[in-house]
């Protein structure tokens, strides 16, 4: 099986691939669709590539998910700036999209705009203009960055051995989703406010083989590194690598596998190390005050097969990644997901 048609079973993923083979693609790209977090253009700047991404947060706020103003101007920056982070690069500037509802007064288009001002000077980074609108809630950016030629990462290459890695425990954005619709007087007890992992990518870019942003759920990250490189990916040990909300949740009786493989992230880093290089990334991160956790292995395959694995049994990821499309509601979705979790638990 070809790893296009393999993309090509989640349904996402053949839409872009459909508008890409419309659309004509740039000469100074030195990536390939789908192969990285941001686009990366060799424009002539000496030993830098240009590294550029666009995102929007509209349906978090449609739905009410995203409710707080100051949090809205907050992730509009970071669902971009985990991209940059993502291939490596430092920020230079952010291009911003403002879609602001008629409804909003202006003392809430403020405090999103403070929002987004924070987010620009927790990760060093500043506005260069943009487009403001009125009309359905939609705000985000085009984020620039520069990244190293010698240390640009792709979702592609990791290799057979490689020790699969993450930024920090993860299941936070999907323990946010149900605390906030279920169970709202918890909310505070874990607030979800993620960082784009900029700094940590500066270390990890020297020791990566491939990386990805946990942006969409772990799962829905290690399902996309799966299929771009053809390989299985194993995850360990999932209550390891789960964040303290996941476990919180766990006492509703809420499988944790759940909270890793619905689609609303925490923008960690998802990466993979080759053994060799273990002791020296842990040594470099530790000296500087972080701390990745280890989550599974690259193999060739399990069982003669490819796809992503627990505790190398096969899990069903396709179907997982494609429930969004076919679901009625985010209630819907849920009871789906939980169900198709509850019996791969079983088996």
């Amino acid at each position: 099986m070809s790893i296009d048609k393999t993309l090509n079973d989640i349904s996402e993923i053949a839409l872009i691939s459909s508008f890409s083979r419309i659309l004509p693609r740039s000469p100074y790209s030195v990536n390939e669709t789908h192969t990285s977090d941001s686009e990366i253009l060799d424009i002539g700047l000496g030993t830098n590539y240009l590294a550029a991404t666009t995102d929007i947060i509209s349906e978090e706020i449609t739905e009410g998910l995203y409710s707080d103003p100051h949090l809205i101007g907050w992730m509009a920056m970071v669902v971009n700036l985990s991209d940059l982070a993502a291939v490596g690069a430092k920020p230079i500037g952010m291009l911003l999209s403002m879609t602001v509802s008629p409804d909003w007064d202006k003392a809430f288009v403020e405090k999103i705009v403070h929002g987004m001002a924070e987010a620009c000077k927790a990760h060093d980074c500043g506005s260069i203009g943009g487009d403001y609108n009125t009309g359905v809630p939609a705000l985000g950016a085009t984020a620039l960055g520069l990244v190293d030629k010698n240390s640009v990462m792709k979702r592609t290459g990791m290799n057979p051995g490689d020790l699969v890695y993450l930024s920090g425990p993860v299941g936070l954005g999907n323990t946010f989703v149900v605390t906030k619709l279920l169970f709202p007087d918890l909310t505070d007890k874990y607030p979800y406010k993620p960082i784009a992992r900029i700094k940590e990518a500066q270390i990890i870019s020297k020791y990566a083989t491939s990386c990805m942003d946990t942006s969409d759920g772990l799962m829905f990250t290690i399902d996309s590194l799966y299929r771009l490189n053809s390989v299985a990916i194993s995850i360990d040990d999932v209550d390891s690598i789960s964040h303290p909300a996941v476990k919180m949740l766990g006492e509703f009786g809420i499988p944790a596998l759940s909270f890793l493989s619905g689609i609303h992230g925490e923008f960690e880093l998802c990466f993979t190390i080759p053994p060799e290089k273990e002791e020296a990334f842990l040594k470099e991160m530790n000296s500087n005050q972080f701390t990745p956790v280890k989550a599974g292995t690259v193999y060739s395959n399990i069982d003669s097969q490819k796809g992503v694995f627990i505790n190398n049994t096969l899990f069903p990821s396709t179907a997982a990644r494609n429930l969004w499309e076919t679901s009625k509601s985010t209630g819907d979705y849920s009871m789906k997901l939980i169900k198709i979790i509850t019996d791969f638990l079983k088996n």
